[in-house]
């Protein structure tokens, strides 16, 4: 039986540089904040890749996500780093808290988990409800011309994790009429001279356009500070580029 595709989240993404994304990220964070903001929400927060570092940098972060497996990973790794941060279990289409945060981040395409504009509608309302006045809201998603520009393709990819080798094959479908991709991930442990697959995951996600996420973030209650194609928010958002970035400040 195959075990889950979370499990493996982070021997697959042991190469993702989140140590230089999360340096950029708070350097966003104190050059588009109004004030100096310590309290951070993280939603879709993962197995905390990023949140742990910004908890040994003094920041005080809450996380939520969807998945009891990667919320096990992230109290397990926040715990190795010696650092506190608070999780919840929930849906990042519907959650409240009594507090009000600073910032609020969502980072690595978590919007793309979400594919109407209803639901991130949704989202959006209960990130403004979240934030102080004033706050901001950082996000990244998949940006649709880009992606009809430069087609999912299939991709492998090879992975050394202490002393253990793994490959993961990625297949993707392109579906433009609703602006998703349908991608399949299967993971396989090479044991001497065998592969053995261990794990797959399907997964579906919604990339979107800049005039969709403009349109709602205005109705919501947010106006646009900065957009860019890399966390660094050194140049601006590109077809020759998947990803998007926003600085979205409530107002």
């Amino acid at each position: 039986m195959l075990k889950k595709y979370q499990n493996y989240y982070d021997i697959i993404h042991g190469d993702k540089d989140y140590a230089g994304e999360t340096e950029s990220l708070i350097k966003a964070i104190k050059k588009y904040s109004v004030f100096q903001p310590i309290n951070i929400l993280s939603l879709g927060c993962g197995t905390c890749g990023h949140e742990v570092i910004l908890a040994g940098r003094g920041y005080n972060i809450k996380g939520i996500d969807y998945s009891k497996i990667m919320l096990g990973c992230a109290s397990r790794k926040a715990k190795e780093s010696n650092v506190k941060i608070s999780f919840r279990l929930g849906d990042i289409r519907n959650f409240s808290f009594s507090g009000k945060f600073d910032a609020v981040i969502s980072m690595y395409n978590v919007l793309c988990d979400i594919s109407g504009l209803p639901d991130l509608e949704k989202t959006f309302k209960c990130v403004r409800k979240a934030l102080k006045k004033n706050g901001i809201f950082i996000f990244d998603c998949l940006y649709g011309p880009a992606i009809l520009k430069n087609k999912p393709e299939k991709r492998v990819k090879v992975i050394n994790f202490n002393g253990r080798k793994f490959i993961q094959k990625r297949s993707s479908k392109l579906d433009i009429k609703h602006s998703m991709t349908d991608t399949l991930f299967e993971v396989f442990e090479i044991l001497g001279g065998d592969k053995k697959k261990i794990t797959e995951k399907k997964h579906k996600v919604r990339f979107w356009y800049f005039s969709e996420l403009e349109y709602l973030l205005h109705k919501t209650g947010f106006k646009i500070v900065k957009t860019g194609d890399s966390i660094d928010f050194k140049k601006d958002i590109s077809e020759n580029n998947w990803d998007m970035f926003f600085v979205a400040q409530k107002i």
